[in-house]
């Protein structure tokens, strides 16, 4: 794998974890909340449920020329501190938002995040942390925002990359979508095709380690245990 593949396929994972799993939430008495896959919300005076734009929109959007807000993002439970992560300065640094993480804990999550929305906590997107049984609580509390606005003004490339059956499992029976999708891996795509979509999880390969130990990137299951056994028989780790 080449550097420059990498670092490609590298601010693409970046992206997809703040943008793609997503689902709107409005502080102050409209929450967001997602399906299994994600969630976005946003708080009072901001919107932030897009971060991906379309050529069509014009560069007078306040939406895009004003100032970025900070955003709060909820993940699931991380035994780790998720501001240490060294991809999340990364992702700050490509999109330009500066990110506040916050975990639900590893028991009675549903009941923390509910405490939270009572309590009048926004988020600006809740990243796979919850499950139908949230969702169907927010959702008959009325707490749900409808993305569809946003997604026609901003994000074209993400309505036409989402398979119709995805949209289906974030929307209502009133039709509208209450969030974004993460579909399933489907291989690599050149560097100038359209990323959203294809990355949802996999194996990472530092390219600086494939080439001291001069291998390239594996594509077969020989392949890839010639590679680790390589590596490990090199470098004893």
């Amino acid at each position: 794998m080449n550097k420059t593949w990498m670092k490609w396929l590298l601010s693409v994972v970046l992206i997809a974890g703040l943008v793609l799993p997503a689902v709107a939430c409005t502080g102050g008495g409209t929450t967001t909340a997602g399906t299994t896959t994600g969630a976005t919300t946003t708080k009072p005076g901001s919107t932030t449920a897009a971060t991906t734009t379309t050529q069509a929109t014009t560069t007078a959007d306040p939406f895009l020329t004003g100032e970025k807000p900070e955003l709060n993002i909820l993940m699931y439970y991380q035994a780790y501190d998720m501001h240490q992560q060294p991809s999340h300065a990364v992702l700050e640094e490509l999109t330009g938002y500066k990110v506040n993480w916050f975990n639900l804990p590893q028991e009675n999550a549903t009941e923390k995040l509910m405490l939270d929305i009572a309590g009048g906590v926004s988020y600006d997107f809740i990243d796979r942390a919850i499950g139908g049984d949230a969702y169907g609580q927010l959702n008959a509390q009325n707490a749900l925002m409808p993305v569809d606005e946003l997604l026609d003004k901003y994000g074209a490339n993400i309505m036409e990359a989402v398979s119709e059956i995805a949209w289906k499992a974030v929307a209502n029976a009133d039709g509208k979508r209450y969030g974004i999708p993460l579909e399933a891996f489907d291989g690599p795509r050149s560097a100038d095709g359209d990323p959203y979509g294809v990355l949802k999880g996999g194996v990472g390969f530092r390219s600086d380690a494939l080439e001291a130990i001069n291998k390239t990137l594996p594509t077969t299951l020989d392949e890839f245990y010639d590679v680790l056994k390589t590596y490990k028989d090199q470098t004893d780790k």
